[in-house]
């Protein structure tokens, strides 16, 4: 069985041919842990998957941590990216994953691409876009077929709960994953906040940004802190 800490690309084309189809289970976990130091709750966000032989046992599996991505679609997405990250050219995947919104996702970008929509609306009308950018990118650059499938989580599957099991590995781990511009479809332009990409609605978050400015001069006025 092969772990994040030895696998690569070479070891898994030594596994697998990109004739091969292969059945990948992804999941996360987000837990938090107070650190008395900071005096406050930091996030551990760890992602895994595994891959199953035909007697249900774990051949292959990885694990990894997150930071800065703050949302459970988000972290799942990061769970597809690290599957398409080891994957060799025009492999057949089916990933098995327990986030519908993930799926829908990846699904709504791909489908407005493929009917010509406007990229730039496209993409920065989409939460996530820099995420399902780069899985968006792989897919294409890898020649890769890949079907998404919906599992009820925490159901007794036994991949999905390997999966989990894994992500939870992974919530300790120093191995994170980043995503830079160059490795991103389409995308020329990243907008960043305080040092961290925007990975949200463009036009909503300047709104919601605008209106948190309002609100703070709003609480802060001398007249109004008097009354209330």
């Amino acid at each position: 069985m092969f772990s994040v800490k030895v696998l690569s690309e070479n070891m898994f084309q030594s596994i697998f041919n990109p004739s091969d189809i292969i059945n990948i289970c992804t999941d996360d976990l987000l837990t938090s842990c107070f650190n008395t130091e900071l005096n406050t709750f930091i996030k551990h966000i760890g992602i895994g998957w595994v891959i199953l032989n035909n007697k249900d046992e774990v051949i292959v599996e990885c694990s990894s941590s997150i930071k800065d991505w703050s949302s459970f679609t988000c972290v799942e997405l990061g769970a597809i990216l690290s599957v398409m990250l080891i994957l060799q050219t025009g492999q057949i995947v089916n990933i098995f994953t327990d986030s519908q919104a993930a799926i829908d996702s990846i699904n709504y970008i791909k489908i407005n691409l493929v009917n010509g929509k406007n990229k730039v609306q496209t993409w920065y009308k989409s939460n996530n876009y820099s995420i399902i950018s780069s899985i968006i990118n792989l897919i294409d650059s890898k020649y890769l077929k890949i079907k998404l499938v919906k599992v009820k989580g925490h159901s007794g599957v036994k991949g999905n709960e390997e999966a989990d099991r894994v992500a939870k590995n992974g919530t300790e781990r120093l191995t994170c994953i980043t995503i830079n511009d160059s490795q991103q479809k389409d995308l020329k332009y990243d907008l960043y906040w305080n040092s961290k990409r925007v990975d949200r609605i463009i036009r909503k978050f300047i709104d919601n940004l605008c209106k948190s400015a309002l609100d703070a001069s709003w609480s802060l006025n001398c007249i109004y802190r008097t009354i209330f």
